[in-house]
């Protein structure tokens, strides 16, 4: 009988620590959802490549960047 309700009790307890990191994992930040701008007020958009030639080792992330830099004065 005392398996039985250190069972439901170890249960319990997983459930509630999964909720709580649940929770604690899905809540945003206030200012997630602010677009970031320069001093003339243009949309800043940062790409994080880790390589250290991105025009080679990255080259289509690297074609974007400049195809929209020619299209928006960038």
């Amino acid at each position: 009988m005392k398996k039985k309700s250190l069972k439901k009790v170890t249960s319990a307890v997983l459930v509630a620590a999964m909720s709580m990191g649940l929770l604690a994992g899905c809540g945003g930040s206030k200012s997630s959802g602010e677009a970031k701008t320069d001093a003339d007020g243009a949309t800043v958009i940062k790409f994080g490549i880790h390589v250290a030639n991105p025009k080679k080792q990255e080259t289509v992330t690297y074609n974007i960047v400049q195809g929209f830099n020619k299209e928006n004065k960038g």
